[in-house]
């Protein structure tokens, strides 16, 4: 598993131009993946410090819910992301 996910990477940095093309990887693309993935973490951590839920709750919970925001924020906001 490790070394196919290293030739994938070392596969991705020799042919970033290829892959940033056929993905339409834009900074604003970028930007919305991290929001998501810290909105995700923060949620994660309230939902298991505060409310006290078990993991993997926590994390069924957490993607939804930076998911629905996420998915809300790209329906209500024209810009092509």
């Amino acid at each position: 598993m490790a070394t196919t996910i290293a030739l994938v990477l070392l596969w991705t940095a020799m042919n970033l131009q290829v892959f940033s093309e056929s993905l339409e990887v834009t900074p604003l693309k970028i930007t919305s993946w991290v929001v998501f993935v810290i909105l995700f973490l923060g949620l994660f951590f309230l939902y298991q410090s505060t409310f006290a839920f078990p993991t993997i709750p926590s994390i069924i919970l957490g993607i939804l819910t930076a998911g629905t925001g996420w998915w809300t924020y790209y329906t209500l906001e024209p810009a092509k992301a």
